[in-house]
């Protein structure tokens, strides 16, 4: 797998204190400064493995409608998949040129559960079908290996090595899915290398089809590698993390997340807050 990559950094410092020269005079320190920098570059990583992840998105979908416009009744996991499957097939077949229309697409759906289940049509279908969108679902467990590189035209610029990953991913509900994850890199420098492995927990609550929160906590030792006779102290991080996902319509939707990282200074993992804002327009 190859990919691209590229980013634009703008830095700002503001500095206030006291400064004492060598006399022992004191005079006021007020320095406010600026950068910016440019990077850019691609990553390459190859991988082998056993065991599959399905994306269960469009099985979700077809389990929360059927739900909540025939409550009460049983469907089988045949009925489920059947109206999973057309749920892609009608999602598959948008343009990006010509976009899609909500209103053809949920009566399109209506019409298969009417014909195929025999089941009345449900009103207000199209409401819910405007949220449909969701981030990738994911059921099942793999385990994969391999070697990468990652090059960029700034610190660190060239890094190389390979890595082992297990991911596990449970399906429980529409309202529920659970992520349990580790994966272990040996980096490659041109200086020191470095070994880090990365052990992840983390659930995803469904309140409502267009909504999803996302939280868990991250854990990552790592090493700095001088020499196989000269390996240095672990170093530890924990990494707590809320993510919020939120469809406005089938078009527009915004992502946003929160993590703190807990490290000691000038470790491998710079400590504090970070946050982010995503907002996306699909064009189909």
């Amino acid at each position: 797998m190859f990919q691209d990559g590229g980013g634009y950094d703008l830095y700002k410092n503001n500095a206030e204190g006291t400064f004492i020269d060598s006399t022992f005079k004191s005079s006021p320190y007020n320095d406010n400064s600026s950068d910016s920098k440019l990077r850019y570059g691609f990553k390459a990583k190859a991988g082998w493995g056993i065991g599959r992840i399905n994306v269960v998105n469009h099985f979700a979908v077809a389990q929360w409608l059927l739900n909540k416009y025939y409550p009460g009744r049983i469907f089988s996991s045949d009925e489920v998949n059947a109206v999973g499957n057309e749920i892609g097939r009608i999602k598959h077949q948008r343009e990006l040129r010509n976009g899609h229309s909500t209103e053809i697409e949920s009566e399109q759906l209506v019409k298969f559960i009417n014909e195929k289940l025999f089941l009345e049509q449900p009103d207000g279908l199209r409401y819910d079908w405007e949220y449909s969108e969701l981030r990738p679902r994911f059921h099942g467990s793999r385990f994969e290996g391999g070697p990468f590189f990652n090059y960029f035209n700034r610190e660190p610029d060239f890094v190389y090595g390979g890595f082992v990953k297990y991911e596990n991913h449970k399906y429980r509900s529409t309202g529920i899915n659970r992520l349990i994850g580790a994966t272990l890199t040996y980096n490659g420098y041109k200086r020191d290398d470095w070994v880090t492995l990365e052990v992840t927990s983390g659930w995803s609550w469904y309140p409502s089809l267009k909504n999803e929160l996302s939280f868990g906590l991250r854990y990552i030792p790592g090493m700095v590698v001088k020499d196989w006779d000269d390996l240095q102290p672990v170093n530890h991080a924990l990494i707590p993390y809320l993510e919020f996902y939120t469809q406005m319509n089938s078009r527009y939707r915004i992502e946003s997340s929160f993590a703190y990282r807990i490290a000691k200074k000038d470790e491998m993992v710079v400590p504090g807050p970070e946050f982010s804002v995503s907002f996306f327009r699909s064009k189909y």
